[in-house]
């Protein structure tokens, strides 16, 4: 038997588990929330990561192009961006995928070639190294937004103190578009 062919006799155990290892890189009583929640308007990070990570397994286990998917995990991605977590506890949880498809395989009891699962594991490193890139895209998005922030209230204050000089007080004409 082929290891995809384990793979679609056991997706939504796989799913279960890969689920799971999601909401326990969560404090207790932020994992129980997620759990027992089923409410999206109640838990719309239990329900964004519910659909997502499916979407997420679905187009990666069925090798499609990542393009299809990569929206999912960005949806992932994002809400972890803005949690506490660091790099590497934020995508820490798609390495879980190779635990759980191993366990998959052995429960199946079906002998998959070690090229198989070494070909499978390699495409969930390339996996992580995607999320890598949109984690950090997101966090830099929000350092952004954190300057500009920071910029408008300084500026706010230093035009209340009377700080600017006049010709600097009036807003710029925006440019017009050629």
């Amino acid at each position: 038997m082929t290891l995809q062919h384990v793979l679609e006799q056991h997706r939504a155990e796989i799913l279960d588990k890969w689920k799971a290892l999601l909401i326990d890189s969560y404090p207790a009583e932020t994992r129980r929330f997620l759990q027992r929640e089923r409410d999206a308007f109640a838990n719309p990070v239990g329900a964004r990561f519910e659909t997502s990570l499916e979407k997420v397994l679905d187009g990666f286990l069925d090798d499609m192009d990542p393009a299809s998917w990569e929206g999912s995990l960005d949806d992932i991605l994002r809400v972890r961006a803005v949690q506490d977590f660091s790099p590497s506890e934020a995508v820490g949880f798609l390495m879980g995928l190779k635990g759980v498809v191993r366990g998959a395989v052995e429960k199946s009891g079906e002998n998959t070639t070690r090229r198989e699962i070494l070909d499978f594991e390699a495409r969930v490193d390339r996996l992580v190294l995607l999320a890598f890139y949109i984690y950090s895209g997101c966090r830099q998005e929000l350092n952004d937004l954190r300057v500009k922030e920071v910029s408008r209230r300084t500026e706010r204050l230093v035009r209340r103190a009377g700080l600017l000089p006049e010709d600097l007080e009036k807003e710029p004409e925006p440019a017009e578009k050629g």
